[in-house]
């Protein structure tokens, strides 16, 4: 899970990272509605605050990813 805004910017360099290993990422923001997940990424979101059937819920919805780190 990625804040979508990370001390005033998004935090799209960890997000291609993880994308480009494979590793499946939501996003929570604390913004309305009218925000999403960063521009190029179709990702759970969810939104602040949250609790923990949020969360699970929007895991749920996430493409089986790998479990082990690239080697």
């Amino acid at each position: 899970m990625l804040d979508c805004n990370l001390n005033g910017g998004i935090g799209r360099a960890v997000a291609e990272a993880l994308a480009a290993r494979g590793v499946p990422s939501c996003f929570a923001t604390g913004y309305g509605e009218n925000r999403g997940a960063p521009e190029g990424f179709d990702a759970p979101i969810i939104r602040k605050p949250y609790d923990v059937a949020q969360i699970t819920q929007a895991l749920a919805e996430l493409p089986a990813g790998r479990l082990q780190p690239p080697a």
